[in-house]
């Protein structure tokens, strides 16, 4: 069972439902990098401060986020 739990969380990593993106120029370097690849599931950019990244709509929290990310991933400036 253990194997199975392994290639579910790697799953979600390689193969995600949805991506959440928490940052500012970072977080919309992401999205577009994302966009690049050709993921074509819903990308949540999170930011209390912006209204959009990369010409996506941000939640103010996490908490406002339609369900939960599968990943999330927090940038950060330098």
């Amino acid at each position: 069972m253990e194997g199975l739990h392994r290639q579910a969380s790697l799953a979600r990593l390689i193969d995600p439902a949805s991506i959440a993106v928490i940052g500012g120029r970072e977080a919309e370097r992401v999205i577009e990098q994302c966009r690049r690849l050709g993921f074509d599931g819903p990308i949540w950019p999170v930011n209390p401060k912006r209204e959009a990244l990369a010409g996506l709509a941000c939640f103010q929290s996490v908490d406002d986020l339609p369900a939960p990310p599968r990943p999330a991933s927090p940038s950060s400036e330098r």
